[in-house]
């Protein structure tokens, strides 16, 4: 008996090109294959494929510097620059060309970086080649990502972000490391600063303690607790998300949350790619601890 013959299935072109669209918005890796598929997948791929990269060597940030700086063979439309396409920057590498890099590209709202490559950055914005070849007020407002922090640093982050351009574009800061909230005086001198997440991953109530001094020193609209359980025990965990519960009687800015995924950049990814951020799951999560109390 011979097989039935199989019917080709054509899908609508808006449909094909909104599954290829959410493809490239998805990953890097799909961006690429897209790119090799043919001339307008490329086309459509190619900005999705510069919006959020890496950096995880000085290799890689020699090779985005001259990705940036060089129009591609085969442009999306003759107007497309790839610096403009650059909106989310993940770097772990310590690398000079960072700073060049953000001058190229303009409209980076998300950076995930080192404490070394963050005093670089407001180092740089002092500088008066730096402050001639910038438009502050043309810049979109910046979501900080501290992959590391430093106690001891603390000093010196007051002293550069004394009367620094750069610090009035940061409006959200996540810390990625569990810090000891009374040596980081240094957030204070962030003065348009109206989000912040703080990673809790130690037992230290004396610490909790200090978060509302804090807060009450600086124009914040949300303070986010990250509660770390492959840190603390679930009890422990519970008792953070008790005590968040409880001074939210006194302090509604106070919100707490669990990390969606283990890995930080694996949350960081998600998020700047369409996902739901940080602070809308704190909303959330806050809500259903506060309806069960």
């Amino acid at each position: 008996m011979s097989a039935h013959p199989v019917v080709p299935i054509h899908l609508p072109p808006e449909l094909v090109h909104k599954i290829f669209l959410h493809a490239a918005e998805s990953s890097t890796s799909s961006c690429r294959t897209l790119c090799e598929v043919s001339t307008w997948t490329r086309c459509l791929a190619l900005p999705h494929l510069y919006t959020t990269v890496s950096i995880t060597s000085h290799t890689t940030a020699s090779q985005l510097l001259s990705a940036v700086t060089t129009p591609p063979v085969l442009p999306p439309n003759p107007t497309f620059h790839p610096a403009d396409a650059v909106q989310n920057i993940w770097i772990t590498a310590v690398s000079g060309k960072f700073e060049t890099l953000i001058q190229c590209c303009q409209n980076v709202s998300n950076l995930a970086l080192d404490p070394q490559n963050f005093l670089w950055l407001l180092r740089a914005h002092t500088a008066e080649p730096f402050s001639r070849l910038t438009d502050a007020n043309r810049r979109p407002n910046l979501d900080i990502l501290m992959l590391h922090s430093h106690a001891q640093q603390d000093a010196m982050y007051r002293s550069e972000c004394r009367n620094n351009p750069l610090i009035a574009r940061i409006t959200h800061l996540r810390l990625g490391d569990p810090v000891h909230f009374r040596t980081h005086l240094w957030l204070g001198k962030m003065r348009h600063l109206t989000h912040i997440a703080v990673p809790y991953g130690r037992v230290d109530k004396e610490d909790l303690a200090s978060i509302l001094p804090l807060i009450r020193n600086m124009s914040l609209k949300v303070f986010v607790l990250i509660v770390l359980s492959e840190h603390l025990t679930e009890d422990q965990c519970r008792d953070a998300e008790d005590w968040v519960c409880m001074i939210r009687a006194v302090e509604e800015r106070v919100y707490v949350v669990r990390p969606l995924h283990e890995q930080l950049k694996e949350d960081w990814d998600a998020e700047v790619r369409n996902g739901t951020t940080i602070w809308e799951r704190a909303f959330e999560y806050t809500r259903f601890l506060m309806s069960h109390v």
